[in-house]
């Protein structure tokens, strides 16, 4: 079995960008060894457990997508990795939850609510989710799906299933012709970076 063996990171990221069971057997490796790590650490800084479980989901899910995009250089240990990734999804974390107590305790004190909000400012969210409709209805059959997917952390197997694809090569194909209309469309509409950037 791959994870009761020491398994080297070359091996690991191999597996993780091959998909598939390979992939399967990799992340529970990594699972078994560095989640402890990752719950302790959120525990002796203010979490819980389903915080810890949160917090090692997203820096997983980061950890995969750096490996496909070839962003993790083998500069530091997989496991260290992983452990900063998690570190900083649970300092945001905590910044975003003070900073969200500060609003409410300032609306608390206050005795009338002032709306910064001005006419166009839904003009303008509706304007940039039209822009981007459009942008992904130009890229071709499916590419919403199979784009989303696979930024999800999904493997092609799993992304032609649920797409309807006939196998994991053909999921790839149609994500490789996705991604690189989508640049094409980026190159030529500088202003769409910063939208894709800045969307909430």
């Amino acid at each position: 079995m791959f994870r009761k063996n020491i398994i080297t990171d070359e091996a690991l990221v191999k597996s993780i960008s091959a998909g598939g069971r390979s992939e399967a057997r990799a992340l529970e490796y990594l699972i078994d060894k560095e989640y402890p790590k990752v719950l302790h650490f959120v525990l002796q800084h203010g979490g819980n457990d389903a915080d810890g479980d949160d917090v090692f989901q997203e820096a997983l899910t980061a950890l995969v997508l750096n490996i496909r995009r070839s962003q993790y250089k083998g500069e530091s240990a997989l496991g260290t990795y992983l452990f900063a990734i998690a570190k900083g999804v649970w300092f945001k974390r905590i910044r975003k939850t003070g900073r969200d107590r500060d609003r409410d305790q300032e609306v608390g004190r206050s005795s009338e609510t002032v709306d910064l909000s001005t006419p166009e400012t839904p003009m303008i969210a509706a304007d940039k989710r039209q822009t981007l409709l459009e942008v992904f209805e130009n890229l071709g059959e499916k590419c919403p799906d199979v784009l989303f997917l696979w930024a999800s952390g999904y493997n092609m197997e799993e992304i032609a299933l649920r797409a309807g694809y006939s196998s994991a090569q053909a999921a790839m194909n149609r994500k490789n012709k996705c991604l690189k209309a989508l640049h094409a469309q980026m190159d030529d509409n500088p202003i769409l970076v910063d939208l894709l950037k800045n969307l909430r």
